[in-house]
């Protein structure tokens, strides 16, 4: 941040092109003269108010004194441009503007620099780039470019884009996805406020604190502390979604004073930009941590003035109650302060729970899967003890006992019979991946008859889940029509089937991703599809290359599956320049962002036709 000697620096300069404005007024300068004066004024941190101030002081002192016609004149259209006619020249104050004022007087370029590594970060709602890095030279460069624009006042926050992320089988989030600049930008801004806040915040508030914030004692640990009857979990309804940009500005001058005053301006007007709303914070961002964190910490402290027992994760605030009346009294306490912040608990997720129910809850479960099968081995090996000694060898046999520990057993009794019943548990009944295999082919069953209940949905999804998960490295093959069947319900659980694909062999591939691809209505799933075969240029053929190369070069409408395809057959040589400047140049900033982050992170991959100088093409980035 500036410092008081260069505070003064620039209140001098100030001055000087006060000075400099009424010798342009004064000496009949041209209408962009006049612009640019006004325009380099405003980049100093002048206010409309106070640019219309010096100009009427100057025509006020004019009629005193020499009632020189030509200033008069003149000063009238710099009122003109200030209050933004007309005239193309017209000052600009919305939001992107003043985002890029108000940030050249906060941020460095060592405040810059140490943000860019927090800048490069994938979003953490959306696929991830294969590699996420970018070289550290290459990233020190791309800092101090956009330190010099974001200096120069000349930083112009754009819109983010916005990807529909499913929350659950029926609401969705909006995962953000901002251009290279303006994540750098956002980044800085927070790491003005990081060190301040995670200091500032009660060691109750376990997370969000800041972006370095590593792991946090579990819940049940914390709750496992309080001897009260009841626990309690209060959900906060859509927090991100609700933050108020004015409000949040208001926050940050009041709990950080001594941090620089065109901080908190420089915040709420980029949200305002970024958003194109005064409200929300970008989801899936490491810098809207911070300012969640911000946000929320007049309740965290009110709290830990009054003496709560309390905890904080994410928008869930946690607290011990000695009966359901002290339950509801302290939620309805919670709700009124939560009011004063323009938020609401959501009361379809909070609840009042017995501790000793909450403490069995969070025990370590074997999931219904795991509890079948150790059911069946036990009965497994119940059954081979049955008859006599002769039937038990023969069936000890049957499942491949070496003839010298049948000896061992039953004619030397060195071991004991149970112990190698034990020992036999794991093959004496089906494995864990094929029940698991049966149990998915139920419930796509049971989604074809539209039989999912809602108190069950959340169990099945957990179960296929740890099937996919079981299935990695397995011979199982999901058909197509069940991965589709599986997702129309189940749609969060889109990365967990790119987990299985990315280890499925090349000829299941091809013949069941391109009809996935090319029939998946939701951008965000299509584009974990892809993901799974972006580090696997081996498997990208036939079909399943026809596949990715109709999404790079058609499928404009889905951003996230067009560059993850592009990274695929980028990898396996077959990405020509022109397609890439194509795909470039139907780009949004954002998603540019993304594409020129590949191309620095491999650009060995990118080294064809027009798409070879990439310093060149890909410029805009910088």
């Amino acid at each position: 941040m500036p410092g008081d000697l260069e505070r003064r620096h620039a209140d001098r300069a100030t001055v000087e092109s006060v000075q400099d404005l009424r010798e342009l007024l004064a000496g009949g300068a041209s209408l962009e003269a006049i612009a640019a004066g006004l325009s380099a004024l405003q980049t100093r941190g002048l206010e409309r108010s106070e640019l219309q101030v010096h100009v009427e002081r100057m025509r006020a002192e004019n009629a005193s004194g020499r009632q020189d016609p030509a200033l008069e004149r003149n000063a009238q259209l710099a009122l003109d441009l200030i209050l933004g006619s007309s005239l193309p020249e017209s000052l600009s104050w919305d939001a992107p503007r003043m985002a890029a004022v108000h940030a050249a007087h906060v941020l460095t370029e060592d405040v810059v620099h140490f943000s860019a590594e927090f800048a490069q970060r994938p979003s953490d709602l959306l696929p991830p780039r294969p590699i996420a890095r970018v070289s550290a030279e290459l990233l020190s460069e791309l800092a101090h470019r956009a330190a010099a624009t974001i200096r120069a006042g000349t930083a112009e926050p754009t819109p983010a884009d916005f990807f529909r992320v499913p929350k659950d089988p029926f609401t969705t989030r909006p995962a953000a996805l901002l251009a290279w600049n303006d994540r750098l930008l956002f980044e800085s801004l927070a790491s003005v406020y990081e060190d301040a806040l995670v200091e500032r915040l009660p060691k109750a508030a376990r997370w969000p604190r800041g972006r370095r914030w590593g792991r946090f004692t579990p819940i049940n640990e914390t709750v496992a502390t309080w001897a009260a009857p009841y626990v309690v979990r209060a959900d906060v309804e859509a927090f991100y979604e609700s933050v108020d940009h004015a409000l949040l500005a208001e926050l940050l001058d009041y709990h950080f004073p001594s941090t620089d005053q065109d901080a908190p301006r420089a915040v709420r007007t980029f949200l305002d930009a970024i958003m194109a709303s005064g409200v929300g914070l970008p989801q899936g961002v490491a810098a809207s941590d911070v300012f969640a964190g911000v946000y929320v910490a007049p309740l965290d402290l009110r709290l830990e003035l009054d003496r709560w027992d309390w905890t904080r994760v994410g928008d869930d605030y946690w607290f011990p109650a000695t009966s359901i009346d002290d339950a509801r009294r302290r939620l309805a306490t919670l709700e009124e302060w939560l009011q004063t912040l323009g938020l609401r608990l959501n009361g379809d997720k909070t609840l009042v729970l017995k501790a000793e129910t909450f403490r069995r809850l969070e025990r370590p479960r074997k999931n219904r899967i795991e509890r079948h099968l150790e059911r069946l081995r036990q009965a497994a090996g119940h059954a081979i003890l049955e008859g006599d000694t002769n039937e038990i060898i023969e069936r000890l046999r049957q499942q491949g006992v070496p003839e010298e520990q049948l000896w061992s057993v039953f004619y030397h009794g060195q071991t004991p019979l149970p112990d190698l019943i034990e020992d036999l548990r794991a093959q004496l009944a089906p494995q864990l991946v094929d029940l698991y295999d049966a149990r998915l082919s139920e419930i796509v069953e049971r989604v074809r008859r539209r039989d999912v209940p809602g108190e069950r949905r959340a169990e099945m999804e957990t179960e296929l889940r740890d099937a996919l998960s079981a299935f990695s490295g397995s011979d199982i093959q999901i058909e197509g029509d069940d991965v589709a069947v599986v997702l129309s319900w189940f749609p969060r659980l889109a990365p967990a089937f790119s987990g299985y694909l990315r280890h499925a062999e090349g000829e299941y591939l091809e013949r069941v991703l391109p009809p996935l691809i090319d029939a998946s209505t939701s951008d965000w799933i299509s584009a974990w599809l892809v993901a799974a075969v972006e580090e696997r240029p081996s498997v990208v053929v036939g079909s399943l290359a026809d596949a990715l190369e109709r999404v790079v070069v058609h499928r404009a409408d889905k951003p996230l599956s067009r560059v993850a395809a592009m990274r695929s057959i980028a990898r396996v040589g077959t990405l020509s320049g022109e397609t890439l400047a194509r795909v470039w140049e139907e780009a949004t900033p954002a998603v540019r962002s993304e594409i020129a982050l590949s191309v620095f992170a491999e650009p060995h991959h990118y080294d064809v036709g027009e798409g070879r100088d990439v310093t060149r093409r890909y410029g805009a980035l910088r």
